[in-house]
């Protein structure tokens, strides 16, 4: 998932910060961390790219709205780098979103992006978002579940 613009190692950061603050604070552990991400599997990769392609850019249009939204507000921050989020998910391409941080592809495919993760940012494993958007089909939603649950997951039990 190398560090690429939008992906995942963006995060790095923030997990070292909470893992150090979780044992400075004497919890025993190293304190777990899950990813929030949206997830598609299928039996090919160009199901797997073009099944949630409408709902996916249906999320993310939905999200530049509410960024939008969130800086007319009073008591805003800049600091927070919401303009330049809103900025970054205005010119969003499908393929854009496809390499930054989604997890999409066959079974094989997802177990070596989760592989990745945990090696690069030890994550303790994630909250897939199956139909992120909520466009996708219920037949599709249930097969991604499907191999997610039987493929993919018991690699890693």
């Amino acid at each position: 998932m190398n560090a690429r613009h939008g992906s995942f190692a963006e995060f790095l950061p923030s997990i070292r910060e909470y893992r150090a603050a979780y044992q400075a604070a004497g919890h025993p552990g190293r304190g777990e961390v899950y990813l929030r991400v949206p997830t598609y599997l299928a039996e090919t990769e160009t199901a797997a790219r073009e099944e949630p392609r409408d709902s996916w850019m249906h999320f993310y249009r939905e999200q530049t709205e509410r960024l939008r939204d969130s800086l007319s507000r009073s008591g805003t921050r800049a600091i927070e780098g919401r303009a330049e989020r809103l900025k970054r998910l205005e010119s969003l391409t499908y393929e854009e979103a496809l390499e930054g941080q989604v997890l999409i592809g066959t079974p094989d495919r997802v177990v070596a992006q989760l592989r990745e993760l945990q090696s690069e940012l030890g994550i303790d494993g994630i909250l897939a978002e199956l139909n992120c958007g909520g466009l996708i089909p219920h037949a599709n939603v249930v097969r991604a579940m499907r191999l997610l649950c039987q493929e993919v997951m018991p690699r890693f039990r």
